[in-house]
């Protein structure tokens, strides 16, 4: 009796040592890794923005110009806020995976631009400079959390 030796089960294509199927020049098709479910995302961009919120709110008055008064900047308004931000990038994700060639470069790169250009918008209304930081602060770790999260989310080159 006579054994053949064992094979590896065919692909469509070399691989890049990530879970998806290769496409063209290398790139993957399929996230290299299972993406998490919409609501992890959602929570853990709530979240962040909140953990990250609760000490600077304790040390720093976060206190914004809103027209001729200044209003503080509480908890309710950042979770809010974050949570839309993500819901937001994961509708522009769905539009991007459609849309797109490339989904989680277009994502990433745009995702980028947004989070720079939002940091204008705490330089001009917080009241003092440690406002700004704090505030500066609190907008990068939510976009590192979306831009950490989401493209995940998304193939890297649409067949």
């Amino acid at each position: 009796m006579t054994t053949r030796p064992q094979t590896a089960p065919p692909t469509d294509g070399p691989t890049t040592g990530t879970t998806g199927a290769t496409g063209a020049a290398g790139a993957t098709t399929e996230p290299a890794t299972k993406p998490l479910p919409i609501w992890s995302t959602l929570a853990a961009t709530t979240g962040a923005a909140l953990v990250a919120w609760f000490p600077l709110s304790r040390f720093v008055d976060l206190e914004v110009a809103a027209g001729d008064s200044t209003r503080i900047v509480g908890g309710a308004s950042v979770g809010i806020s974050a949570l839309v931000i993500a819901l937001a990038a994961l509708g522009f994700a769905t539009v991007v995976r459609r849309r797109a060639r490339r989904p989680r470069r277009v994502f990433t790169v745009t995702g980028a631009v947004v989070l720079v250009l939002s940091l204008v918008s705490p330089l001009a209304q917080a009241v003092t400079t440690d406002a700004a930081l704090s505030l500066l602060t609190l907008h990068v770790v939510v976009g590192a959390v979306v831009l950490g999260l989401v493209p995940r989310r998304l193939p890297s080159l649409r067949r």
